[in-house]
């Protein structure tokens, strides 16, 4: 039953940290093709809330695979995605969008590891 919620979370983790790197993706463009016509508060709190959301299924994530013999990995790939996100703070616009994005896709490995090593356990039993 553990295992099967850890397989759900992963999965939302997993879609949470690719739509958090499409979306750092599109916006430069869109942010050029609709000029300061967008509204920077919703922007904002999207970013803001998405941001939260990949941090709370990274935290489970590593709580999870504290003791796994995959930790190793979880943990790189957690700190060069913090690392990354921390990195954008310091890059011109809309360069930090690309270190948004990758620091998404550094969470999103680390949950596809997770994934893969859960549901694994899952047909072995």
């Amino acid at each position: 039953m553990l295992h099967k919620r850890i397989v759900r979370t992963e999965f939302l983790g997993i879609l949470i940290s690719l739509i958090c790197a499409i979306h750092c993706l599109a916006m430069p463009a869109v942010l050029i093709y609709l000029g300061s016509s967008i509204n920077e508060h919703a922007h904002g709190a999207f970013d803001i809330s998405i941001l939260l959301l990949a941090s709370l299924f990274m935290a489970y994530t590593f709580k999870q695979s504290l003791k796994k013999a995959h930790f190793s990995k979880i943990l790189l790939l957690t700190l060069l995605g913090a690392l990354t996100f921390l990195l954008s703070f310091f890059v011109i616009t809309p360069f930090n969008h690309y270190c948004f994005v990758g620091g998404s896709i550094f969470w999103l490995v680390a949950h596809f590891i997770n994934y893969r090593t859960h549901s694994d356990q899952l047909k072995n039993v």
